[in-house]
């Protein structure tokens, strides 16, 4: 995780699991605390960013949450500003989960969109659960 964050600005770089209505935490690297392994509690979908993988099954980018009219009633935006992800998938093309970039700040980047998508095709679940 470390690795995929060095090649971006953002703060955190994560791999989210999908679990029926909530989004569940795999690995979380934060750049300001990296010697710290977190893993935070699970949180509501559709409070997240992630739920756009789950529904739209491609990549995502938010520069600026809050000049975004698209997020304006969206629970993250005025703490999560940033964020760039890529589903994952089954190998069966089920999406269930999101690797991830994001920020607490506004971040404009063109962060390594094929490095998550490579992450995505290693992780790719072989059976559809």
């Amino acid at each position: 995780m470390s690795y995929l964050n060095s090649g971006t600005g953002f703060r955190f770089t994560s791999v989210y699991r999908f679990h029926a209505d909530m989004l569940r935490a795999v690995c979380v690297f934060d750049r300001e605390n990296p010697d710290e392994s977190i893993l935070p509690p699970d949180v509501p979908l559709s409070a997240t960013y992630c739920l756009f993988q789950k529904v739209g099954g491609r990549f995502i980018r938010i520069d600026d949450a809050l000049e975004d009219p698209a997020l304006a009633t969206h629970p993250a935006r005025s703490e999560v500003r940033s964020y760039i992800g890529v589903p994952l998938r089954t190998i069966g093309g089920q999406v269930i989960g999101s690797a991830c970039h994001f920020s607490l700040a506004p971040h404009r980047e063109d962060a390594d969109i094929e490095l998550l998508e490579t992450l995505s095709d290693l992780l790719a679940f072989p059976l559809d659960r």
